[in-house]
């Protein structure tokens, strides 16, 4: 996970907190998605949070993270379209 989490840092170097939950539901739930993944994100001015389901815990994870990084990168450029364009931030 520390990779992954160098990407988001990459992407944006204010991030104030990440935690990461991984959960197996209990046996007789492995009926379609065995695992579930939960990323919450805090930076200035918004909290992401992202959920993944997947019966792979990797994959469930990888995509989780994928996501998280693209709500990242979509914050960061808007917070750059409000500065350029003179609106107050922060």
């Amino acid at each position: 996970m520390r990779r992954w989490m160098g990407r988001l840092e990459r992407a944006y170097d204010r991030i104030v907190r990440c935690s990461v939950v991984v959960e197996l539901p209990h046996r007789h739930h492995r009926h379609g998605h065995a695992f579930h993944v939960r990323i919450e994100l805090v930076v200035p001015e918004r909290v992401i949070v992202v959920a993944q389901d997947s019966t792979d815990a990797y994959v469930a994870i990888a995509e989780a993270f994928h996501v998280a990084r693209r709500q990242l990168v979509d914050h960061v450029e808007l917070q750059r379209s409000r500065t350029r364009c003179g609106v107050a931030v922060g």
